[in-house]
């Protein structure tokens, strides 16, 4: 899971990005923001060069008992591309069984 990381905030990093890049990711997180107006944004580690503009922060702890800051949606502009990341399961279960796994036949 991503860390959290003591960053400007969510407004100072898109204001930050290029022309182009703030165009497109603007219109994007305010969609998100009128669409889960409780999940509030906040930053934390994602694909390069860029922080990853991360909703509904809760506390994910892995198989292995580590634990880290999740997200349910994160949303990020990358260095050739934007990614929206939708994280499904509860807070508090572990990530191996937040989506269920698929038996082959």
């Amino acid at each position: 899971m991503p860390k959290t990381l003591r960053l400007p905030g969510v407004d100072q990093s898109l204001a930050a990005h290029p022309g182009d890049r703030r165009d497109t990711m603007t219109p994007l997180r305010k969609a998100i923001d009128q669409a889960v107006p409780k999940l509030a944004p906040f930053l934390t580690s994602g694909m390069e060069p860029s922080p990853l503009i991360g909703y509904g922060k809760y506390r994910d702890r892995s198989e292995s008992a580590r634990e880290a800051d999740g997200f349910t949606i994160g949303l990020v502009a990358g260095k050739s591309g934007y990614a929206l990341r939708l994280c499904v399961g509860s807070p508090g279960a572990t990530s191996a069984n937040k989506v269920p796994r698929s038996s082959a036949t």
